[in-house]
């Protein structure tokens, strides 16, 4: 009996460690989450104690595969498949900001411990066990053209370039054998949106504010051929890179109109749609049965892996699920826009790089623009509107006029005029004085109502917030313009201390007292839409960015690469006459 009780208080125990474990033990491909076709990798794929560990493109070697043995306390041990004699530390076991990340032999050091912490995206932060503050990075958040971006040490902010997508390839050398790519996506998914293809509206907001869906009519899109534009850059559109043919892999291309960028939309069984090549209407957007990596052409034989479900946005715009597993959309690689970029299936986040502009170019005329007209509230607090009028899904060059009240409390109009359909990164300087000595409140235009916050007293490194419009003065900046023509941001809670970045020009920014330096000012570009990016003077490839493009209280406002993304883009509200 005794034993009968011992054996089942172990079984108890096992199953209690296995619940805890963050990442399950097993075998991995540590991927890059912002451009996941990049994954830890030795370096030159050699499997020596002190060698480099990089981020390099996937390339099918057990030298980019890690076994992670989850140890006592939550830290785990990062093993290299091709020696397991050889684990993840820092060089020399240093404890610092830019200390390379190698493989040494294990000796059961806290310095080759790591703790995962998940996001909500699925993706993690790799912590020192031994010192929590430091984690894992992927330097400046940038590959170079010969691949082998640098990992190191670094203080830990959880931003993006500090977060890692684990794809379990446990007992296969080939992550995704079937595909005709290099590169495959995490099998790691999040919980169904539902059960059955509806929708609800606790799905993540999307970059624009809108993160609530509606399933498309059965059969609204019956027979009709489409242009398909990534709503990331409306300039690109699902293509074909030459003649229709089994697992010809899809891309995307500027849009040239052309019948490769054609797709026919024909309603298949449980409200799920094939989409048809123009070019050759037996061929439709596929998937590989692994339900992972990139996206090709097959013949057409009515599996559930060529069928998908059009839902869609509160926006307009739409999500392509697959319908044998509906948490799977398609999605552009790395949310990168440029000419033959892949195109993936991906665990469904409803981000801009997984939505998509429905053009429909049959039964109506693709020179022609009818007009909407919507009204919706300004973003200020008076009772005024904003009316736009905008052009139908054509293919006109017309345009959109916008009439909206301006960044005052006054009652006075600012018409624009810009091109429809269109998230533009084209970009024209602000006039040098234009912003001298007025106040703002600065929205972000992914959620406007949110704005960048002093939490708390000025002070020095006081770091940056976004949080809801309150319209306190920790929420108000006076710009005063340089001799060079750019800012200085000052808090107006106390105008000596200023927005800034350290010296290294990355992580946080935060409030720092004016000295005059090339880290303190500021080059205010209008977009085309109306909106700012904010570029730091002396880096103007550097913007002022929402972290992880979420709109949450107290999400960090960091220096990023420039990517003209809506968590880049800025309202300036003005708030002084």
């Amino acid at each position: 009996m005794k034993k009968r009780i011992s054996a089942v208080i172990t079984l108890i125990f096992f199953v209690l460690a296995a619940m805890a474990q963050v990442i399950p033990n097993g075998v991995y491909v540590i991927k890059y989450t912002e451009s996941p076709s990049y994954v830890l990798t030795m370096k030159d794929n050699k499997t020596t104690d002190g060698n480099q560990v990089v981020v390099n493109e996937w390339q099918n070697k057990t030298s980019q595969m890690w076994e992670v043995e989850n140890l006592a306390g939550g830290a785990i041990i990062l093993r290299s498949v091709a020696n397991k004699k050889l684990v993840i530390n820092s060089k020399n076991n240093r404890l610092a900001n830019d200390a390379l990340i190698v493989t040494s032999s294990y000796t059961g050091i806290n310095r080759q411990k790591w703790v995962p912490e998940q996001h909500s995206n699925g993706s993690y932060v790799l912590m020192m066990s031994e010192n929590k503050n430091f984690c894992l990075e992927l330097k400046d958040g940038t590959v170079n053209a010969k691949n082998n971006g640098t990992v190191e040490l670094w203080s830990t902010h959880k931003c993006n370039h500090q977060q890692w997508t684990f794809e379990n390839v446990e007992g296969s050398s080939t992550p995704d054998s079937n595909s005709t790519s290099t590169s495959t996506s995490p099998t790691t998914t999040k919980p169904t949106d539902s059960n059955s293809g509806s929708t609800n509206t606790t799905t993540k907001p999307t970059d624009n504010n809108s993160g609530s869906t509606s399933t498309s009519s059965s059969t609204q899109h019956e027979g009709n051929v489409y242009i398909i534009k990534s709503a990331g850059d409306p300039n690109f559109v699902i293509s074909i890179d030459g003649k229709p043919s089994n697992h010809k892999r899809l891309v995307i291309q500027k849009n040239r109109k052309a019948d490769a960028q054609k797709w026919r939309l024909t309603h298949e069984k449980d409200d799920t749609y094939a989409l048809r090549s123009l070019l050759d209407e037996n061929f439709v957007i596929s998937i590989n049965d692994q339900l992972r990596g990139f996206l090709w052409l097959s013949e057409f034989k009515g599996s559930d892996l060529e069928r998908w479900k059009a839902v869609k946005m509160q926006n307009g715009n739409y999500m392509l699920l697959l319908s044998k597993d509906q948490n799977r959309a398609i999605d552009i690689e790395g949310a990168t826009y440029e000419e033959n970029r892949g195109l993936q299936i991906y665990g469904r986040h409803n981000d801009l790089n997984q939505q998509w502009i429905m053009e429909r170019v049959d039964g109506t005329s693709s020179t022609t623009s009818t007009t909407t007209t919507t009204t919706k509230p300004s973003n200020n607090n008076s009772g005024s509107t904003n009316t736009t009028t905008k052009p139908s899904n054509s293919n006109s060059g017309s345009t959109t006029t916008t009439t909206k009240p301006s960044n005052n409390n006054s009652g006075s109009t600012n018409t624009t005029t810009k091109p429809s359909n269109s998230n533009s990164g084209s970009t024209s300087s602000t006039s040098s004085t234009q912003h001298e000595g007025n106040i703002y409140i600065i929205k972000t235009s992914g959620d406007p109502n949110f704005v960048i916050t002093v939490d708390g007293k000025p002070s020095n490194h006081k770091r940056l917030v976004i949080q809801k419009n309150r319209k306190a003065d920790a929420q108000k900046w006076r710009l005063t313009r340089e001799k060079d023509g750019s800012y200085i941001l000052r808090s107006l809670l106390d105008e000596n201390f200023v927005i800034s970045i350290n010296d290294q020009l990355r992580g946080f920014l935060w409030l720092s007292e004016y000295k005059g330096s090339d880290l303190e000012r500021w080059k205010a570009v209008k977009m085309d839409n109306g909106n700012y990016v904010l570029l730091l003077t002396k880096d103007q490839e550097r913007a002022i960015d929402v972290e992880a493009a979420t709109y949450e209280e107290n999400r960090g406002v960091q220096l990023y690469g420039r990517h003209d993304g809506p968590n880049q883009q800025w309202i300036m509200e003005r708030v002084n006459k």
